[in-house]
């Protein structure tokens, strides 16, 4: 009996060694219950190839509140960078366009509406704090031109960050920020 029970004991140490443990690894994930925006998109993909309504607009919302908290995490990082790097002045900022992006430029859609075209430097993954740099960049290398919406900005931001987000700015190429979208799909960024 003692052998048994020793078995069992073994049996299920082993069983809790060896399968990782997901939900613990997703609870810490501001992706939750995924690990990764990587697995939400391919999951929302799927979703989409089957018509799953409702888990759409699930994915949806954890994609919404994702977001919001890369936004935050990346402000955050800004704000805990000594100056020079955080300087509210206006051609600081415009003179850092060409460390985050090869052009910006405005294009139009078949029906005429405009976007914001830019190439970005790092294909890769963006730090938080390169992120928001990015952003204030790009925000004040464009916020006068007719084509920008201020209305939208608020859109305008969420689609610059979701374009920035670990998996889509390795596989987005050229990113387009469309300032007459009062709000995006927090999952394919437009």
């Amino acid at each position: 009996m003692k052998r048994l029970l020793s078995a069992v004991a073994c049996l299920a140490l082993g069983i809790v060694l060896v399968i990782p443990s997901v939900a613990y690894a997703d609870e810490t994930s501001i992706y939750a219950p995924f690990g990764s925006f990587e697995e939400l998109y391919n999951e929302y993909m799927d979703a989409m190839e089957n018509g799953d309504v409702e888990r759409q607009e699930w994915l949806l919302d954890i994609g919404e509140s994702s977001l919001d908290a890369e936004i935050k995490l990346s402000e955050e990082a800004l704000a805990s960078v000594p100056a020079p790097m955080y300087n509210p002045d206006e051609m600081y900022w415009i003179n850092q366009f060409p460390k985050y992006f090869h052009y910006g430029t405005w294009k139009y859609d078949s029906q005429g509406r405009p976007n914001l075209a830019l190439g970005p430097i790092n294909t890769g993954i963006w730090l938080p704090a390169d992120t928001a740099n990015g952003w204030n960049a790009t925000y004040t290398k464009f916020r006068n031109d007719s084509q920008w919406r201020n209305e939208n900005v608020a859109s305008m931001k969420e689609q610059f960050y979701c374009h920035a987000r670990p998996m889509y700015s390795t596989v987005a190429g050229e990113w387009n920020i469309e300032p007459w979208k009062p709000s995006i799909n927090p999952i394919t960024c437009n």
